[in-house]
């Protein structure tokens, strides 16, 4: 089965676990993608970077570290390299996501 963006486990049809409890993803987000500046409304993001460097904001991630985003916590990611990680977001709200205008 496909999980659309990655996400394998959380509140949504296609996941391997159905819970609403959190949410699970392996992310791959290539040097040239260009993402949104966006918050979660209610959810906590916990971010571990297998491999790569990234900024999130103004803060430098390089592989093997990690990075939290609290709820109304606006981010601008940007990916310096090719960048693979795994996202843990709690509660899982498929629909939380804010893009900033």
């Amino acid at each position: 089965m496909n999980c659309p963006g990655g996400w394998v486990i959380g509140n949504f049809p296609e996941a391997i676990l159905q819970t609403p409890l959190f949410e699970i993803a392996y992310k791959y987000h290539r040097q040239t993608e260009d993402w949104p500046r966006h918050a979660q409304k209610i959810a906590t993001e916990y971010n571990f970077l297998l491999h790569g460097a990234m900024m999130v904001n103004d803060t430098l991630f390089n592989t093997g570290e990690y990075f939290i985003i609290e709820p109304m916590e606006f981010v601008k990611p940007t990916f310096l390299t090719d960048c693979e990680l795994i996202v843990v977001k709690i509660p899982s709200l498929p629909d939380d996501k804010i893009l900033d205008k």
